[in-house]
Formats: structure tokens, C-alpha cells, sequence
């Protein structure tokens, strides 16, 4: 099944960008290392949402998250070594809820992944080419910092660290990271992040 999404895509896309060339090869790293995850809980991408930054509108028409509902209590599936890739819906949810209680100097904070221990990673939807920052108040990061670059540098890590086995699904598929590879990885293609210069 998978050949054949890959082989649909090449037929109805005839230039991908390195976002989309990404995203369809990690896909492919989530259908070889856990099928549950591929087959179960990626939802499908979504086409009615346009953010300034194109990469970000990518990201969300490969998938719309994860199904977190289904999976949020196993610790399963988490999509990256901070957390679970959110819906477009529950996201705008967080982001509301942001913005109720002040947390940041602007509104247009958007989490893309969360972690069950209350860890964000934020784009800023004002932008035509966001950073993306982890807001965390168990670590004492009460203010976004920098993690990734762009989104495309945040993908391009991910996959990375799944192409080089900082990132690997056990056979239950919980994410196991190497902490070290994982930090070596991230900084190659963000070499600026203040977040993983002083993990």
C-alpha cells in the first residue's frame, strides 16, 4: 500500500520541494519501523488551511496529526522525541487556550507537537517562514525558544534521526531516542537553536 501512495503522489505532484520529498520519505520510515502507526493513527492530510508559511501548509496536507485521543494514554507512537504531531483542531484548541491565559506576548502561537508532559513545539502562523520554538514550563522555558530554523529544518531532523537510529520504534512501537545522536543530528541542521545547544 505504501508503493502505491508514493506511486499516486508521483502522478498528481510533478515537483516536490524538500518539505514534501521528506515528509513522504519519513512516512515511509513510520510504515517500515511501526505499521500500527502508519495504517492507524496518521490521520489524513488536510487541504482547507492556508498558513503564511507554505512549509507549514505542507506539513498538514501530508497529515493532520496523529489520532492523540486513541493514543495519548499508551505512550506510544509519539512522532518525534518531543511529543505527538497534534491535529489541526486540537491545536487551534491549545492555541485558544494560550491565549486565554497570556502565555506568550503574541497570539499567533500555533503547537504542532506536544508531549504528554505538557512540552509544546510553537510556529508562528504570522510568519511567512517561522522558527520553531518548544515552550515548556516543567523545564522553566515559560517563553518560546528557539529549537528549529524553519519547519523544513525541524523535518529534516526528524527524519534523520529515524534514518540514523537516534529514532527507532520498539517492537511495541514506544519511541526509544539515543539522547546523543539525537542533540549531534538536531544540530547539524540547526546549529543556531539555543534549546539544543544546552540540552
Amino acid at each position: 500500500m505504501f508503493r502505491m501512495n508514493i506511486n499516486h503522489y508521483f502522478k498528481t505532484k510533478f515537483i516536490m520541494n524538500k518539505v514534501e520529498f521528506l515528509l513522504i520519505q519519513l512516512e515511509g520510515m513510520f510504515y517500515l519501523e511501526c505499521p500500527d502507526l502508519y495504517y492507524n493513527f496518521l490521520n489524513d492530510g488536510i487541504d482547507n488551511h492556508r498558513f503564511s508559511d507554505n512549509s507549514l501548509n505542507m506539513l498538514y496536507q501530508w497529515r493532520n496529526g496523529m489520532k492523540i485521543a486513541q493514543i495519548e494514554e499508551t505512550g506510544k507512537y509519539e512522532f518525534c522525541g518531543l511529543g505527538y504531531f497534534l491535529p489541526y483542531a486540537e491545536a487551534r484548541a491549545f492555541q485558544k487556550q494560550f491565549i486565554e491565559d497570556k502565555c506568550f506576548d503574541k497570539d499567533s502561537y500555533l503547537p504542532v507537537i506536544a508531549s504528554l508532559g505538557g512540552d509544546f513545539l510553537l510556529v508562528d502562523t504570522k510568519k511567512k517562514s517561522s522558527k520553531v520554538y518548544v515552550y515548556s514550563p516543567g523545564l522553566l522555558i515559560d517563553h518560546p525558544m528557539e529549537a528549529y530554523a524553519s519547519i523544513e529544518s525541524f523535518v529534516e531532523a526528524v527524519y534523520e534521526c529515524f534514518r540514523q537510529k537516534a529514532y527507532r520504534y520498539d517492537e511495541d512501537c514506544y519511541l526509544q531516542i539515543n539522547d546523543e545522536l539525537e542533540k549531534e543530528i538536531t544540530l547539524k541542521y540547526n546549529p543556531m537553536s539555543a534549546f539544543w545547544q544546552g540540552k
